[in-house]
C-alpha cells in the first residue's frame, strides 16, 4: 500500500509505484498520477493521454511479474530514471531493446506527470537532464 500523498522523495515515490504494480493496486497507481499524465512509449503511436487511460492500459497487466535482472533508479532535480533488466520484457514491434528498457519519469508535487521511455540508457539519462553526468566508480 502507498504511503499518503504528501513530501515524498524521488525515490520514495518511484519505489510506491513500483509496489503498485507489483501488487496490482490500480488506486494506488491512479494516486501516484497527475490527471493530465502522459505516457510516451517507444514508438511515436504508443502515447496514452490522462489519469484514466494510463490506469486502463496497466490495468491489463498488473499485478506486474516479470522476472527482473536488475533494476536501476537514477534521481534528478523533478525526475527519476528507471532502467529495468530482463529477458522476459515485452517488445513492441521493430524495436530491439536488448534486454532493458529505461523510463523517465517527471514529477509534479507528488505525482508523476510525464513518463517516456526509452530502449537506450543515455538517451534516458538526458532526457532527465543528466547527460554528461560522471557515472558511479
Amino acid at each position: 500500500m502507498t504511503r499518503p500523498v504528501g513530501r515524498r522523495g524521488n525515490l520514495e515515490l518511484i519505489l510506491d509505484w513500483i509496489a503498485a504494480l507489483r501488487s496490482g493496486e490500480t488506486d494506488a497507481i491512479a494516486d501516484l498520477l497527475d490527471p493530465d499524465v502522459v505516457w510516451h512509449g517507444l514508438s511515436g503511436d504508443l502515447v496514452c493521454v490522462g489519469r484514466a487511460e494510463v490506469v486502463d492500459v496497466l490495468g491489463e497487466q498488473v499485478p506486474l511479474r516479470i522476472d527482473v535482472d536488475a533494476l536501476e533508479l537514477i534521481c534528478a532535480p523533478g525526475r527519476v530514471v528507471v532502467g529495468t533488466r530482463s529477458d522476459h520484457l515485452p517488445e513492441p514491434p521493430g524495436v530491439d531493446l536488448g534486454g532493458q528498457i529505461y523510463n523517465v519519469f517527471e514529477r509534479r508535487d507528488c505525482r508523476f506527470v510525464a513518463i517516456r521511455d526509452f530502449a537506450r540508457r543515455s538517451e534516458a539519462l538526458e532526457a532527465a537532464g543528466l547527460a554528461g553526468v560522471t557515472p558511479w566508480r
